[in-house]
């Protein structure tokens, strides 16, 4: 029997049968739960009193205390046995057993730093460490740390969630960022391997949006990402340049977002034209290549259609090749719109 049909039953009968079945079914409710605080006795008094009847909430346990200091030592020594390999061939440091269950070592490790907020004085650590965490589960996207090539989703998260959850910590209110942390930021975003269901884009588009209307941030992002540019391209030349192409036209696209952000358009297309041009990114077919990528590039950050057009008819002159056939009905769709 439902609850409301109890209810309608209890309504139509007598007084002297509500007494019988009250009784009766006091007499079914064990002793233990008769006067024990929040039971029947409780409820049976509040409702003779007149009072409404107190609705117990079941409250998740409270997370145990963490100690910072042991954490701090688990997770570094984690990170130290994971760059060695230790978890990934026989050795007298981690085990068999342990090396079977990192991704739950991680998860754990994860859940508890999480725990700190920007009121703790641990919370600038605690940051460093999710930061390495994340870097080392990118490593493992291109190197072999651990016994499988897509650790992200052996911890169940994906990297750009990782990347969110991490940029939601940084830029938590209350807490003062710092230049390294904006550095490692830009790292994280566009100098790392990608898991199989994340791309750089996703990240990086992650990090402009957080500073978007901030003026004083985005411009020391911009100073901070050609700083990391000229570190690459110092170590640059024609013989080695495939090594460096993913992270120079990530940054190079970082880099067109955050001018956009200031409302430079003109400057952000140009530099991030000129950049590829000028190190061989997006390189071939007549220049078709890195028009086809800028164009990409400029709907990727929600740019409006005048602005789209702009940049179609300034830098499809540049290239010595027919635009895809997808861009030409873009942009004949395009002038439609604004006609």
């Amino acid at each position: 029997m439902k609850v409301p049909e109890l209810r309608t039953l209890l309504k139509n009968t007598s007084q002297e049968n509500l007494v019988k079945i009250a009784t009766e079914l006091y007499k079914h409710v064990p002793k233990a739960l008769r006067s024990a605080e929040g039971g029947i006795d409780g409820a049976i008094m509040a409702i003779l009193d007149g009072e409404k009847t107190v609705v117990r909430v079941k409250t998740a346990p409270a997370e145990p205390e963490v100690d910072f200091d042991d954490l701090r030592d688990e997770v570094q020594k984690f990170l130290e046995n994971a760059r060695e390999g230790n978890y990934l061939r026989p050795n007298r440091l981690v085990s068999k057993q342990e090396r079977s269950k990192w991704r739950f070592a991680v998860m754990r490790q994860v859940k508890a730093l999480k725990q700190f907020g920007p009121d703790n004085a641990e919370y600038p650590e605690v940051l460093s460490l999710l930061k390495d965490l994340f870097l080392l589960l990118s490593e493992g996207c291109g190197v072999y740390l651990f016994n499988t090539d897509n650790p992200f989703s052996s911890v169940g998260i994906t990297q750009t969630d990782f990347y969110k959850m991490l940029l939601e910590r940084v830029f938590a209110e209350g807490f003062e960022l710092s230049e390294d942390m904006l550095r490692d930021l830009i790292r994280c975003a566009a100098c790392v391997y990608n898991d199989r269901g994340s791309s750089t884009d996703n990240r990086i588009v992650e990090l402009v949006s957080r500073v978007k209307g901030n003026t004083e941030l985005t411009q020391e992002l911009i100073e901070l990402t050609d700083l990391k540019m000229r570190e690459i391209t110092a170590r640059y030349s024609r013989d080695n340049y495939w090594k460096f192409t993913d992270p120079m036209e990530n940054l190079t696209l970082l880099m067109m977002g955050l001018y956009f952000n200031k409302g430079d358009f003109d400057e952000g297309t140009a530099y991030y034209w000129d950049t590829c041009l000028r190190y061989r990114i997006n390189y071939g077919d007549g220049g078709e290549i890195r028009f086809y990528c800028l164009m990409r590039s400029c709907r990727l950050y929600g740019v409006s259609d005048s602005q789209w057009l702009k940049t179609f008819e300034r830098y499809r002159d540049e290239i010595d090749a027919d635009p895809r056939d997808d861009l030409l009905a873009e942009y004949e769709e395009v002038k439609k719109r604004l006609a």
